[in-house]
């Protein structure tokens, strides 16, 4: 017998899901999600001349970065995910990776991620790890405002 989660579902914390997009086509994914409950706005990257010259990564970045400050803005927590995300059947209802009431408002998680590697598992059910890439990510205003500050930071470098 396995032990059901005690944690919220990822629907119960986040009602809003931003789909990162240049040009892709992001319609099936808008249809999934909005099936699973969750408000959907893809945000479509426009570079100016100069950000055209940076890396793809860079330019990647830049989207996440604005997708991170459209978060700051919100009372519950979001979700943020790259337009090639292919969530599960259920992916509102399941559970999130963690609790805020026993985690606190800096919790955030990885949903799906490349090469994930767990780095400790707690005795409550939340786990550390690492990974290399964010597909999905579910984050607070706190930690948005945290990535935020990062990425501006990043921004002085260029």
């Amino acid at each position: 017998m396995t032990e059901q989660s005690t944690f919220p579902s990822v629907h119960t914390l986040a009602d809003l899901a931003i789909i990162l997009a240049y040009q892709e086509d992001t319609s099936q994914l808008e249809a999934t999600l909005q099936a699973e409950g969750f408000d959907v706005e893809v945000q479509r990257a426009q570079y100016s001349e100069l950000e055209l010259s940076y890396s793809r990564s860079f330019r990647g970045f830049l989207n996440h970065l604005a997708a991170w400050r459209q978060a700051v803005d919100r009372d519950t927590y979001t979700v943020i995910m790259e337009s090639d995300f292919v969530p599960c059947v259920g992916f509102g209802r399941a559970p999130a990776p963690f609790d805020p009431q026993r985690h606190g408002p800096n919790a955030w998680s990885f949903l799906y991620a490349g090469g994930p590697r767990i780095i400790w598992a707690h005795a409550d059910g939340s786990m550390e790890g690492h990974a290399a890439c964010p597909v999905a990510i579910l984050i607070s205003p706190e930690t948005a405002k945290k990535l935020v500050r990062f990425g501006e930071e990043e921004l002085t470098r260029i």
